[in-house]
């Protein structure tokens, strides 16, 4: 028998934020699959034998290897919501403006790499 969380004495801290939800939760997922899809092709540029040009992102993969750029992009992404999230709670319009832009931020290197992949 599956008990809820809050029911068996959960921390505090998980209640409430398991309770609060997100201002810009719809656009977290297709930054979530943007970064994904951005690892994924990054790697394989990589294996063909490309360079990252960011170059942040390359000294995560060259001192971290794999670990490195997903750790990277944990960062970036749990990054872009919180600043999201923090600017919302100020100005809604700003807020979503930003969460919009945080998804074609990520967007762009995906569309960067396939063009790559398409003219190799």
């Amino acid at each position: 028998m599956r008990q809820d969380l809050a029911r068996v004495g959960a921390h505090p801290l998980i209640d409430t934020v398991a309770r609060k939800h997100l201002r810009y939760g719809s656009a977290y997922p297709w930054l979530i699959l943007a970064a994904s899809l951005d690892i994924i092709l990054t790697a394989f540029i990589l294996q063909l034998g490309g360079v990252e040009v960011n170059a942040l992102a390359a000294w995560a993969i060259n001192t971290y290897g794999r670990a490195g750029i997903v750790g990277w992009k944990f960062l970036t992404i749990t990054a872009f919501i919180l600043v999201c999230e923090v600017i919302g709670a100020r100005d809604a319009r700003v807020g979503r403006f930003l969460s919009n832009a945080s998804v074609a931020i990520n967007a762009a290197p995906v569309v960067y790499s396939m063009s790559l992949l398409a003219g190799a």
